[in-house]
């Protein structure tokens, strides 16, 4: 129905529909919102990871992921129970209040889902310790 919707707004402003791909007409919806992933026609990768940090997720934890994030092209969320945020958002990712021991789910889909999922869950792993320099991804190509 979302769909549908954006569909008549987007011809509505001389905007072509036709062959346009959900993620693409889901990002004109809502820039800056949730991605609702079960919108998207691209397969979905999931991970489940434990928060290590005594102090749960906090600003500096939340700056991480979403610096993380932001470097892949990929639509990720985080899921704690029915809670969920945009990983690329540090206030949404906070708003989750993740304490140490619960556990969470990484979800990501696009062209990069995969990786981008992988090296989230590695942060967890890792204590929130961003990796010096430019992702490893990026050379030789422009990232976000």
């Amino acid at each position: 129905m979302v769909l549908v919707l954006l569909a008549k707004v987007a011809v509505g402003q001389g905007k072509s529909t036709k062959g346009t791909d959900n993620r693409l007409m889901y990002r004109w919806l809502c820039s800056g919102r949730i991605p609702d992933l079960s919108q998207v026609s691209q397969p979905v990768f999931t991970r489940n990871v434990k928060v290590l940090s005594p102090e749960g997720l906090h600003l500096r934890s939340a700056s991480a992921i979403a610096a993380v994030a932001k470097q892949w092209n990929a639509d990720i969320i985080i899921r704690k129970g029915d809670q969920q945020a945009n990983a690329m958002n540090v206030l949404e990712i906070l708003t989750l209040f993740a304490l140490e021991g619960d556990e969470l789910v990484i979800e990501a889909a696009g062209a990069e889902a995969e990786p981008a999922v992988e090296a989230i869950a590695k942060l967890f792993e890792n204590g929130f310790t961003l990796p010096p320099g430019p992702a490893e991804h990026c050379e030789g190509t422009s990232c976000k």
